[in-house]
């Protein structure tokens, strides 16, 4: 499973805005994450949309939230690959968020559901776990 970043993002800081199925996949092991998430989490905390902290409530940046979260979970990383950001351009317009449109490609190219609250992934026949 590829998870999204804000279920990332809900199983940290709110467990409770995920559906118990969801965390439950969370947690199970070989799961993967996207450098997607880390990518989208560093723009946003440089743009002060996103305050990151680590276990023990202390502000943290991007890279050190998700090698904790990645160390925590026991997920593997999906890196961005040439031809990941190429088949973006060939996806229909379901999704707006590029951050968003990149999960896609990754999980079509690489047949894998994702765990996501947006049902925006569907559209994309992307299995979504929620």
């Amino acid at each position: 499973m590829l998870i999204d970043t804000n279920a990332l993002l809900w199983y940290a800081f709110d467990k409770a805005r995920l559906s118990k199925r969801a965390a439950g996949v969370i947690r199970e092991p070989g799961n993967c994450y996207s450098h997607v998430s880390l990518w989208e989490m560093a723009i946003k905390s440089s743009l002060g949309k996103l305050r990151l902290m680590n276990q023990q409530g202390q502000a943290s940046d991007a890279k050190q939230f998700m090698l904790q979260l990645v160390s925590n979970l026991d997920l593997y990383a999906l890196p961005i690959e040439f031809d990941d950001v190429a088949a973006v351009e060939a996806l229909p317009l379901h999704h707006k968020d590029p951050f968003d449109r990149l999960l896609v490609a990754q999980a079509q190219r690489n047949h894998l559901a994702i765990v996501s609250a947006d049902r925006a992934f569907e559209q994309y026949g992307i299995k979504r776990v929620w």
